[in-house]
């Protein structure tokens, strides 16, 4: 399927069926992925997951493991952290590494490392949120990647973990008269990858979220929320203050298959002001 073919306006009534009540099931916690504030976390997780309970998120999402530590911490220590601001951390971001990398607990070198991590602090969900441009050169560079994510999410599986992949704006890029991402779609099986879909780089790339949740139903456990604001950049903003549709994005939960969504703001100029704004915002849209 060619970009011209995936970006058809041919599934809009995936939202019309569905009712308000649906939106953030009790059952799907808000959380909150950790990137935007990735600087606080470096200096102080302990102080930052503080405050991000305070603000009210019971869920968090990390992007801070490398080399078996959370943040600079043994998985042991970080999990005591989280229990002690009344937080759980389901999902967490792991990285690809290579074959060639001395770096432990990458898609590439000691996953299974990983995994133990991942299952001593609680996680349900490991996700590969980024690939570096030299791991993505050609298709065949996206069919080796889908085939060592399938490799991976057999021994996640032994651990009752899922093994999820992670878009940005580069994947509905057209690559050789293809899509990658539906190269990763195509040639990873569902029962052992599904994907965080980031309605953020979805869009900015211009596909319809409508669209790409039609193509791929239950396939995405997890979904990732931040809007686009009204500049020729399209730069991160709060949400409900962008050009997206968040209230009916997210009515479309049960045809994606999603479990959890969590705020994604990646950048903010006051991290713990934004994250507090999205969260009033989703928490009235549940209301």
């Amino acid at each position: 399927m060619e970009r011209r073919d995936f970006l058809k306006n041919s599934s809009t009534a995936v939202f019309s069926t569905l009712v308000p009540s649906a939106l953030l099931r009790k059952n799907n916690k808000i959380g909150l992925n950790l990137f935007v504030l990735q600087t606080l976390m470096q200096t102080s997780a302990v102080n930052t997951l503080a405050d991000v309970a305070k603000i009210g998120y019971k869920d968090v999402e990390s992007v801070g493991y490398n080399n078996g530590l959370f943040y600079g911490e043994k998985p042991e220590i970080f999990r005591r952290f989280l229990i002690n601001e009344g937080l759980t951390m389901s999902s967490g971001h792991i990285q690809l590494g290579s074959e060639y990398s001395d770096e432990k607990g990458t898609i590439y070198n000691e996953w299974e490392q990983a995994i133990a991590d991942a299952a001593t602090v609680g996680q349900s969900y490991m996700v590969l949120g980024w690939v570096a441009p030299e791991f993505r050169r050609n298709i065949n560079d996206y069919k080796k990647l889908a085939h060592q994510l399938n490799k991976c999410g057999e021994e996640c599986r032994k651990y009752g973990i899922k093994l999820l992949y992670h878009n940005h704006d580069y994947e509905f890029m057209t690559m050789e008269t293809l899509l990658p991402y539906n190269m990763l779609m195509r040639y990873t099986e569902a029962d052992l990858v599904a994907f965080e879909l980031d309605i953020y780089w979805a869009s900015k790339a211009n596909v319809k979220i409508s669209t790409i949740i039609e193509a791929n139903k239950g396939r995405f456990p997890i979904m990732q929320l931040a809007d686009i604001d009204n500049t020729p950049e399209r730069n991160f903003i709060e949400l409900g203050k962008g050009n997206l549709d968040i209230k009916s994005i997210l009515a479309s939960q049960q045809i994606a298959g999603t479990k959890r969504v969590y705020v994604a703001q990646n950048i903010a100029a006051n991290p713990l002001a934004s994250i507090e704004t999205n969260l009033k915002y989703l928490r009235q849209i549940k209301k």
